[in-house]
């Protein structure tokens, strides 16, 4: 009897384990276990070590050619560092492979990564290295003695781009190249509904009047997407910071689900219900209706700019279904010309706890490597990328990519290298670098990021339609990617931890309840049963 009263016992806590979870306490550290980490005072060329490097690229061949010309060059530096490179098409690719690994301990030791992935990692027991002793080491730190090649120096880095690897006081990252998003427009068509100039900075009220008019105009006969923005997190989370709508902070607090948030996706929504707006994941590639000129503008990240434009080197539909136009480049549209915000992006670099100072010595002279001038220029040059040091954008070779924009060959054709539109990219992100912003990372933003689209994209759903339903969605979305648990929800100035997310409970808390009810009703009922039967036998020996 014991026994079965212990296993049910059993099965009830572990049930509980598995279906209850704990509140997000926001005073208490969003991080386990930072490793404490001190870098050897000689790198032990005697020793080989076997280093995996996690890399992403956009199915671009000339990028994977760059990572491979790298891990070359510098083996021939240290002979003993062997690096074997896994590429990925995406970041979300190798950010779910990541969370698989930890709990294996088969990270890679280098990755490409972006802060918000990094954060959730440090989730785990002393899982990313800090970065603070290596950059600071005499020897071989930024701009150290000991190098085999000539490093950048501490004031090579674009402080911008290199303060955005810290997190939690701590630097966690180094960054790569970066990006932002720009805004791609069929000149040709905006030119025609009877605009003369494009705007040195758009703004959201002119981008509307040109779509509303295009659409006046529009033949029955033709397809027409005034408007197609890929990312919608980056559509809804730069609106949010170009109308000082609060977002995150750095303690941990999302304030998205709000009044002023409510009024913005309603505006959306009055836009998209007017067919002036579409996305990606709701219809298709903004750079494919571009270039078949059933888009006037069309914003995507400054590193698709290959795949955008008639001329394009990365075209992906039939040259036949090619318009032509000339294609004009602006950042992204501003809710006020005078104070332009637009979103820092690009690749990081962080490392992996292997628990091994020497290897991760090895690990932290190849991620160094990748910020040399040779390696930076050459990647920039892949995309609308820009290098992450001063010395590299002033190298020589740089500055005579950018200066044979657009340059053709003996048959009048673009240089794929030199692609007018990609350069055109990078030295706008160059002159509005100081307009970027990057968002808070810590446990929980890159659901938030996630939140964020799913904000966008439901407008397209039936179901959310009108200000009306918003408080829904909400709380749907809070309720699916169990936000209370990872950071601080504010609704209206109050913490929606602090009271019931959604008034329904969750199938799981159902589902245990009743198991528990079940498992106390079998023992109990066993337990009278068996204390009648006590009885019978004892009255039948009396």
């Amino acid at each position: 009897m014991k026994k079965i009263i212990i296993l049910s016992l059993f099965i009830i806590f572990t049930l509980g384990l598995s279906s209850c979870h704990g509140r997000y306490n926001p005073g208490k550290e969003q991080h386990k276990n930072p490793v404490t980490f001190d870098v050897p005072e000689e790198f032990d060329t005697k020793k080989n070590y076997n280093l995996v490097f996690w890399a992403k690229n956009d199915n671009n061949s000339w990028q994977k050619s760059v990572y491979n010309e790298a891990i070359k060059s510098f083996q021939e530096l240290y002979p003993n560092i062997k690096i074997d490179i896994v590429h990925y098409d995406s970041y979300p690719g190798i950010y779910d492979d990541v969370i698989k690994n930890i709990s294996t301990n088969t990270t890679p030791d280098i990755c490409i990564a972006y802060p918000d992935h990094v954060a959730t990692y440090l989730t785990g027991d002393e899982i990313v290295l800090p970065l603070d002793s290596f950059i600071n080491n005499e020897k071989y730190g930024i701009g150290g003695t000991e190098l085999n090649y000539k490093g950048p120096q501490k004031e090579d880095l674009v402080p911008k781009f290199f303060e955005e690897g810290k997190l939690f006081n701590t630097y966690y990252t180094l960054p790569f190249v970066r990006s932002s998003e720009a805004c791609y427009i069929n000149e040709d068509m905006v030119k025609a509904l009877g605009y003369t100039e494009i705007p040195e900075i758009l703004t959201w009220d002119w981008v509307w009047e040109v779509c509303n008019r295009a659409k006046e105009m529009q033949e029955k006969s033709k397809k027409l997407f005034p408007l197609m923005y890929k990312s919608t997190d980056n559509l809804y989370i730069q609106m949010a910071y170009q109308y000082n709508i609060p977002y995150t902070d750095e303690a941990g607090n999302a304030y998205l689900f709000n009044d002023q948030t409510s009024q913005l996706l309603s505006t959306i929504q009055s836009h998209i219900n007017r067919g002036l707006l579409d996305t990606w994941r709701h219809t298709g590639y903004p750079g494919n209706f571009f270039n078949r000129g059933e888009c006037i503008f069309a914003i995507d990240s400054t590193a698709g700019s290959t795949w955008i434009g008639p001329e394009c080197p990365l075209l992906e539909i039939p040259k036949d279904e090619v318009a032509h136009f000339k294609t004009v480049v602006r950042p992204v549209p501003q809710a006020d010309a005078n104070d332009v915000k637009m979103m820092s992006q690009g690749p990081s670099i962080c490392l992996f706890n292997k628990h091994d100072s020497q290897r991760s010595l090895a690990a932290w002279l190849f991620a160094q490597y990748l910020l040399t001038d040779t390696v930076q220029y050459q990647y920039a040059r892949t995309e609308g990328y820009i290098p992450v040091t001063y010395s590299a954008y002033k190298d020589p070779r740089y500055q005579d990519y950018l200066s044979r924009k657009g340059e053709r060959d003996s048959e009048g054709k673009q240089n794929s290298t030199y692609y007018d539109v990609k350069i055109e990219v990078s030295e706008m992100l160059f002159k509005y670098n100081d307009k970027t912003f990057i968002t808070p990372a810590f446990v929980g933003s890159t659901d938030i990021r996630t939140i964020s689209e799913r904000l966008i994209e439901n407008l397209f759903d039936s179901k959310y339609q009108g200000i009306d339903t918003y408080n829904k969605m909400y709380k749907d979305l809070i309720q699916q990617y169990k936000l209370y648990d990872k950071c601080n929800v504010i609704y209206s100035g109050q913490s929606m931890n602090s009271f019931d997310v959604n008034s329904k409970m969750p199938t799981s808390g159902i589902v245990l309840i009743v198991i528990i009810s079940v498992t106390w009703f079998f023992i109990i009922g066993y337990l009278v049963y068996e204390f009648v039967l006590r009885k019978r036998i004892q009255k039948s020996k009396q």
